[in-house]
């Protein structure tokens, strides 16, 4: 179960970052700012894209500034 846990908190992590930063972040570097592992932030943002209040497109990272898929929380 603690894997569930993990997966749990890291998904509050992303959220969290997400609603605080209103600019489309790319999975890899949304990964690197929370020190989480690249799979399970991956998971987290598939997972964000089919709630309403998120949204995803291809477009630039505003951190990496390489194109990407990106998501980004809708105001």
């Amino acid at each position: 179960m603690v894997a569930g846990i993990a997966l749990l908190e890291n998904h509050e992590a992303v959220l969290t970052f997400l609603k605080e930063h209103a600019a489309y972040i790319c999975a890899e570097c949304l990964a690197s700012r929370l020190e989480l592992p690249l799979p399970q932030t991956m998971m987290v943002t598939l997972g964000l894209q089919q709630i309403d209040s998120f949204e995803t497109t291809e477009d630039l990272c505003s951190l990496c500034h390489g194109r990407a898929r990106v998501i980004r929380a809708k105001k």
